[in-house]
C-alpha cells in the first residue's frame, strides 16, 4: 500500500483524491504527531463493509464458503487456465 507524508498531500489534495480513486488503490498518509489514517475511495469502502457485512456471521460465512465450493465443482476446468483456490 502506497503511503505519503501528509505535507505532501495536503500540497495537492485534489490530485491525491484523483490518484486514490482512478488507481482504486488506498493511501496512507503519515502524520508527524498521530497515527496513520487511510484515505480511499467511497466505493472501496462501501465494498469493505458490504464484506464485513457478509462475513459477520459465522452461518452467512459457511453458507458462502459452501456455495463457492458448489460453483467450482459444476464448472469444467480448461486446459491452461489457472484454479483459484
Amino acid at each position: 500500500m502506497k503511503s505519503m507524508a501528509l505535507s505532501v498531500v495536503r500540497a495537492d489534495f485534489e490530485k491525491t483524491i484523483v490518484s486514490v480513486c482512478k488507481n482504486s488503490e488506498p493511501l496512507v498518509i503519515k502524520r508527524r504527531r498521530g497515527a496513520p489514517v487511510v484515505l480511499m475511495s467511497l466505493q472501496a469502502y462501501e465494498s469493505i463493509q458490504e464484506t464485513l457485512h457478509l462475513l459477520g456471521t459465522e452461518k452467512n460465512a459457511t453458507r458462502l464458503r459452501e456455495s463457492i465450493t458448489e460453483f467450482r465443482a459444476s464448472q469444467p476446468r480448461r486446459k491452461g487456465t489457472r484454479q483459484y483456490p
